[in-house]
């Protein structure tokens, strides 16, 4: 991820909404945190560490969300979820070259069972979204 001028790449930053996911996964930390960690391992990314937080219901016996962030030597991949709304927002930014992000955002798409997600790249050296792209609901099984 070297620019031309020899300048350092200051990363590649994937941004998703995830829309009508499937239940019984956007408020359970246990299965969030093994779904980021295994993007994170398939991606190819170092893991140095986790945050994860558990949110109080709004109303009692209803969903709540959880939150879950991992740092990686490359940065981070991160999410949080709105099991209410049935949706969750995610980001996986990478600044280093062995790091395959395509992986671990196909890899979370599959595991919340989402129906539609939109990503935006972004390119942090020009600031610029350089593209953007629906995943309808992906069907294949994983390996």
């Amino acid at each position: 991820m070297d620019l031309a001028s020899g300048e350092r790449s200051l990363g590649v930053h994937y941004l998703l909404s995830i829309f009508e996911c499937k239940t019984g996964v956007l408020d359970d930390l246990h299965k969030v945190s093994s779904i980021l960690v295994e993007a994170t391992s398939r991606a190819h990314a170092s893991m140095t560490g986790m945050i994860t937080r558990k949110f109080d219901p709004l109303v009692p016996g209803t969903p709540a969300g959880v939150s879950v962030v991992i740092g990686i030597e490359e940065s981070h991949v991160s999410i949080h979820t709105w099991p209410e709304n049935s949706k969750a927002s995610a980001d996986v930014y990478t600044c280093g070259d062995d790091m395959e992000p395509e992986i671990a955002v196909k890899y979370i798409v599959r595991r919340f069972g989402s129906r539609r997600t939109e990503v935006t790249v972004f390119d942090r050296n020009t600031n610029r979204v350089t593209r953007t792209y629906t995943i309808p609901k992906l069907r294949r099984k994983l390996a």
